[in-house]
């Protein structure tokens, strides 16, 4: 597969950046399945996307940028193929139905909102997950804004015994889908 020259800034002297062949690589993928929407790779796809650190790569804020609009655009798609063949009843539906699932879980009581990582073993902070999970409950109850980039950059601090990193992660990707599929 030949790669398309991308436009992104290069990390300054010996700074490790995205690899520019994967980045390349990456977006020439993302650039034909988009021209071919019958090809296998989604928004979940895109946001799920590592790229390898290497000396001289490509600024990774200017690529995570990129792809945060490649997402929102592979989600727009997905979401008009979705109106077509389901309706907008049948989708709406559809998000209200995920959206439960995320509340039900942030609304267990705090500190038991997810699995454990382990008494010898680091996670994220209890208490930061659980303000952002009232953040999360917020909006879908009360039509309060968060955006899914505000999902996609939230950091939570790191304590041991704290909740499982992969769980919470999990419900992070299903919020960003439903904020992506009601946008």
């Amino acid at each position: 597969m030949s790669t398309v020259d991308t436009t992104f800034p290069l990390v300054e002297g010996r700074d490790r950046g995205y690899s520019v062949e994967a980045v390349n690589e990456f977006f020439t993928q993302a650039r034909e399945e988009y021209n071919h929407p019958d090809g296998v790779l989604g928004s979940a796809d895109i946001r799920r996307m590592a790229f390898p650190l290497t000396r001289g790569g490509y600024v990774p804020e200017a690529v995570d940028e990129a792809m945060n609009r490649l997402e929102q655009a592979f989600a727009e798609r997905e979401r008009a193929d979705a109106l077509v063949s389901e309706g907008a009843a049948a989708w709406r539906e559809h998000a209200r139905d995920q959206a439960r699932v995320v509340v039900n879980r942030l609304s267990r009581p705090d500190r038991h909102k997810f699995r454990r990582a382990g008494v010898m073993s680091i996670g994220y902070r209890r208490r930061d997950v659980d303000a952002f999970a009232r953040r999360i409950i917020a909006v879908f109850v009360e039509g309060t804004p968060l955006s899914p980039d505000e999902v996609r950059e939230i950091v939570f601090a790191r304590e041991g015994n704290g909740y499982d990193e992969a769980q919470v992660d999990a419900l992070l990707d299903r919020t960003i889908e439903i904020l992506l599929a009601i946008a």
